[in-house]
């Protein structure tokens, strides 16, 4: 008789870490989804123009010298999470080339104004092969 209890509370014990791994997939696969929708959502809503101006007001905030209003301040907020969630879906992780890929985006709009009317995804792209074309020339250099 005690055996038999083990055995049914050893296979409900079973079952239950069945279900709650397929309830961990579930929940895992929904966030998954719900990041890669935030990120696309990101994008519709990120204009080449408004790439810019949050770029030039996150670099004014860096120096500290002018002051900014809150819609400022959101709005390079909200370049900057553009800016780590697109380095984070090409598995980039570290600070200093975030920051240089922001300080990158200026020169590079700077320098071709006419890539401003181009898509966000393909500014970003080619801010990225230029940072990444300057750093091994910076490692063959050493």
């Amino acid at each position: 008789m005690a055996a038999n209890l083990f055995y049914s509370a050893r296979l409900s014990s079973t079952l239950a870490n069945k279900k709650m791994k397929t309830l961990t997939i579930a929940i895992l696969g929904m966030v998954m989804f719900c990041a890669d929708s935030t990120l696309a959502n990101w994008d519709n809503k990120m204009t080449t123009k408004k790439l810019y101006q949050g770029v030039m007001i996150e670099l004014s905030l860096r120096e500290g010298e002018v002051k900014h209003t809150d819609e400022e301040v959101a709005l390079a907020n909200e370049v900057e999470r553009y800016v780590e969630g697109f380095l984070d879906a090409i598995d980039i992780r570290d600070e200093a080339i975030r920051i240089r890929i922001i300080d990158g985006i200026k020169t590079h709009l700077d320098k071709n104004p006419q890539q401003k009317k181009r898509k966000v995804r393909l500014v970003m792209l080619d801010v990225i092969k230029i940072q990444m074309a300057e750093d091994e020339k910076v490692k063959k250099k050493k």
